[in-house]
This record gives C-alpha cells, structure tokens and sequence, in this order.
C-alpha cells in the first residue's frame, strides 16, 4: 500500500473519530436543553397552575368555615368577617394569575365550569350574611348548609378534575424527559462504538505503515480508546444523578392522578425534584463543556446545598429508620456549582442511608473548613471488608455485600467530580461500627447567590 494511500486512509479515519465524537456531545447536549425545557414547563405551568387551583380550594373552604362560625357565633363577628374578606379577595387573586397560564387541552371548559361555581359561592356567600344581619339566622343557616353547599360540591369536582389534567401533564413531562435521556444514551453508546472501531482502524493502519513507531501508535490507540470510555461513563453518570429527581416527579404525579387531588406534600415533592434536575443538569452540563474543567463562576454556598439535600433525602431516611444529623460549621463557599456539589453529597449521603438502616440507623455530616471544605458522612453500618476502599470508587464496582440496587456509578462520580475540581475524596472504614465517606474541594471567596425556595 502506498505511503499517499495509508496517509488518506488514516485522516479519512482520524475525521470520522472527531465526527463521532462531535455527533455524541451533540445529541448529549441536546437532550440536557430538553430536559431543562420540560423542567421549566413542569414548574412554571403545571407546578404554579397546581398551587394556584389548590390556594383557592383552601380560601373555598375557609370562606364556608368561617360563615358557618358567624352564625354558631362562636367567634367575634369582626374576626370572622375579615376572614371572610381575606378569602374573598385570596380567591380572585389566584384565579386571575391561573387565568393568565397557559391553557392545556380541555382546560377551558373545565375553566368556565369552575369560575362559574367561584362566582355563585361568592354571590351566595354574600347572602348568608345579608340574611343573618337583616335578623334571620334561619334563612342564612338554610342558604349555608344547602344552597352553598351544593355549590361547594360542583366546585370541588371542578377542582379536583383541573388539578387530575395538570397532574397528567406534569406525568408526560416527566416521561418525556426520561425518554430524552434514554435516547441520548443510545446515541453515546452507537457514535462512541463508531469511534472505537474507527479508532482500532486507524491504530491498525498506523502499525501497518510505520512499524518503526508501533509503540508510539499503540499508546496512541489506548488513548483513544480510554477517552471512548470516559465519553460513554459521563453519559451514564448524567443518567444517573438526573433519574434520582425524576423518580420523585413521577412518583409524586402518580399519587396526585391516583388520588384525584394534589395534597401539600406531593406539590413541594414535585418541585424539590424539579429544582433538583435543574440544579444537577446545571452543574453537569458546565462541567462537560468547560472540558471537565471547573468554571470560574462563584462558588456553591455549602450550607444552602446541604439544607436542600437533607430536605430531599429526609423521606428516604425516615423510611429507612435512619436520622440525619449535621453537626454545626462555619458559612462556606467551594470552587464547584450547585450542580456538582450537590450530586457530590447526595451520592455520598444516600449511600449511607442505604447502609445505615436499622432501628438505631444514624447518618451525620460533618464539615471542615481549616484549608479546604472538607465535607464528611458518616454513618452507623457494617463498615467495609477490609482491602475494597480504593475498589468501590472505580466505576461499576459493588460490592457483595451491597444493598439495594446501582449500577455502581455514585461512588465514581464523586471521584471522578471531586478531582475534577481540584479535589480529593476517600473513605475511612471500621468494619462492625461503619464507615466515614469524605471529599475536599478548594475554598471560593465569592458565594453562589442561593437559589430561593418556591413559595
């Protein structure tokens, strides 16, 4: 084979390994942008359409509480009627920010319905007192307890079958972006397998050309095909951190469809996920493309994150029978973005929930700020078989005695997060009393502004 031919060959497979690989970061990007767009939509539609719908349920009912009290007359007649007027004004005020929401499919005649039951109970609300202060308590008592009630009833369908379509939304959002992220594995897999194979091509045609250099080629190769590896595992750790939150979202919306209503509790579960993803998207997403590199934006406030991970992680422990516990430490700031750090502490504190689970199960976080931030987990299990501390970081490793179900991927992506960022993560094992998972990354002067909490 000529030398010209061997060199075309060769560029001809260089360009393809460049192309597959430019083709996977693409189509990993481009399901990032529709996971963050479907996230935004599950909060500033479904999520605020949700509370708006159950903000006027509570004023409903609080309206007809305080009526029936009026003419028990076991409250002060001046109290009650400032209620009165507080949910008054409590339900025009969420109906007009609902109204100006976009509008799902079939929505507006569930509108029309409820608003039209919205204004007779109001209407009606207005004649209970009109009767009880003309000097007729049993016709105020009559219009309560049948006319308003009736009308309460009409509405609580209304509401209960809005609050089913947003639910139902929500569900398909939540489906549609775990289906963005199964097809964007996919594609990583396929285009990194093209680069493999072009890659041992190019390696081959090399040797076959220049076998003075086949040492050099060989290492060559072993790069090529390490990065291949790095490419496919990223793809798996973004999978794995993101389907954490993704699983609260679904499962919360499939109580609210299930039960026909959103209780507090399954809304701020839905939005404690939603503001999850985007965070760890965030985080991962600039992490990739600065070439797994920290940015030099400001850093992650230490004590905002961790507040949000043990508000995420509490449901989790108490069903576990696990408590968790964060012994006091001086306001920080880490060279890292929310994203990062706070798939670096959830990995390490869900680890731990998963192990210390028992009737005496205990979780603490400690955190030391002499030099670096050095965040620390430890907990009451079995401890480590003595010899695996450096083997569970590796990706896919588990051990035997393993509980639950993993892939083997969150003590690797500490790993992997933490030395990315000039860092450094470990454990300290005490087989029979438990173990201590720790990671450092260097102090920031500037703090990231807190993402606020939704209201």
């Amino acid at each position: 084979m000529r030398l010209v031919s061997l060199r075309s060959a060769t560029f001809a497979a260089f360009a393809l390994v460049a192309l597959s690989f430019f083709a996977s970061t693409v189509a990993s990007l481009r399901s990032l942008d529709i996971v963050r767009e479907s996230a935004l939509t599950v909060r500033q539609n479904e999520g605020r359409s949700i509370e708006y719908l159950y903000s006027m349920r509570g004023h409903l009912f609080t309206l007809y509480r305080s009526l029936d009290r009026i003419l028990d007359g076991t409250q002060p007649q001046e109290a009650m009627r400032g209620e009165i007027a507080r949910s008054m004004t409590g339900i025009d005020t969420n109906l007009r920010s609902y109204d100006l929401l976009p509008d799902l499919p079939g929505e507006p005649e569930l509108q029309e319905a409820l608003y039209a039951s919205l204004d007779e109970a109001k209407l009606l609300a207005g004649k209970v007192l009109g009767a009880w202060d003309a000097g007729a308590p049993q016709r105020a008592r009559s219009l309560l307890e049948q006319e308003l009630s009736r009308v309460m009833e009409r509405a609580q369908v209304h509401f209960d079958a809005s609050l089913h379509l947003h639910a139902q939304a929500a569900d398909a959002l939540a489906d549609q972006i775990n289906d963005a992220h199964v097809r964007a594995q996919r594609k990583a897999y396929f285009f990194d397998s093209i680069a493999g194979l072009f890659s041992i091509a190019t390696a081959s045609l090399l040797v076959f050309a220049f076998s003075r250099f086949a040492r050099t080629q060989t290492m060559l190769a072993r790069l090529q095909k390490e990065r291949a590896d790095e490419l496919e595992l990223f793809a798996g750790r973004v999978s794995h951190d993101i389907m954490n939150p993704l699983t609260t979202i679904s499962v919360a919306s499939e109580a609210a469809r299930r039960t026909g209503g959103v209780e507090g509790r399954h809304l701020d579960r839905i939005d404690s996920g939603v503001r999850r993803v985007r965070r760890i998207v965030k985080g991962l997403y600039d992490f990739a493309r600065s070439g797994a590199r920290p940015t030099a934006s400001p850093g992650a406030d230490v004590e905002t994150v961790v507040a949000d991970v043990l508000e995420d992680l509490q449901r989790e422990a108490s069903a576990a029978h696990v408590a968790l516990r964060v012994d006091p430490f001086s306001r920080c700031a880490v060279m890292a973005s929310e994203g990062v750090l706070t798939s670096l502490l959830e990995n390490l504190v869900r680890n731990a929930i998963k192990h210390a689970s028992g009737p005496d199960g205990r979780v603490t976080i400690r955190i030391n700020t002499d030099r670096r931030v050095r965040v620390e987990v430890e907990d009451t299990g079995p401890g480590l078989p003595p010899g695996t501390e450096k083997e569970i970081f590796e990706p896919y490793k588990r051990l035997r005695e393993a509980r639950g179900q993993g892939l083997g991927l969150g003590l690797a992506t500490v790993k992997r997060l933490s030395e990315g960022h000039g860092g450094a993560c470990g454990v300290d094992s005490r087989p029979g009393v438990g173990c201590t998972f720790w990671f450092e990354l260097p102090k920031s002067e500037e703090a990231r502004p807190a993402v606020p909490a939704p209201k």
